[in-house]
């Protein structure tokens, strides 16, 4: 009788390492899913659309790790990277602005801002980024806080087109490539 007790013991605790071995295999894939999903959304939109979409007559080049979503509701397109951290809103106003008044609407919104921003950490100032046909006219939120968001509101002259820019330094490059390939 004193030979069963350790052997179902030892029966137990093994039953007990396999079980809390496959909860912690479990986790680790559901983790892993987690991490990888958005690359798999990112390459699934590529190998569906390409490189390239095509919004309100205009074509933007989508890099890899991007993808679009069509919100055809608000006459929008979303350019979001598979990590969240650079986005690209693009609407459709249907309001052509020249490049005259595209430029006068970047002034004006630089100095109103400024001033009611008066003694915060935001400071507005003005960015031009042509791409092959279109001109981004966009007015740029600076602040001296730690991190650092790249944040534009554009206006694209001689279309009825505005974007919305958010990223994080890294992926400025690849924002800027989306836009100066656009035409």
């Amino acid at each position: 009788m004193s030979k069963e007790i350790p052997v179902k013991l030892s029966r137990v605790i093994l039953l007990f390492g396999i079980v809390s071995a496959s909860i912690i295999a479990l986790a680790i894939l559901f983790i892993a899913f987690l991490v990888v999903q958005p690359t798999f959304e990112a390459i699934g939109w590529h190998l569906r659309h390409g490189n390239k979409v095509v919004f309100d007559g205009h074509t933007f080049h989508v890099p890899l790790m991007w993808h679009c979503t069509s919100e055809p509701y608000r006459n929008a397109l979303e350019i979001d990277h598979k990590t969240g951290a650079g986005n690209i809103e693009l609407i459709s106003t249907g309001q052509v602005l020249d490049s005259a008044a595209a430029h006068a609407w970047q002034a004006k919104t630089i100095i109103d801002q400024n001033n009611f921003n008066k003694g915060s950490s935001f400071k507005k100032s003005g960015q031009i980024i042509a791409g092959k046909n279109l001109e981004f006219v966009c007015v740029s939120t600076d602040s001296d806080l730690p991190y650092h968001v790249d944040m534009l509101d554009c206006r694209i002259s001689n279309t009825d087109l505005t974007a919305s820019i958010a990223s994080i330094d890294r992926l400025h490059p690849e924002v800027e490539s989306i836009l100066v390939t656009s035409k």
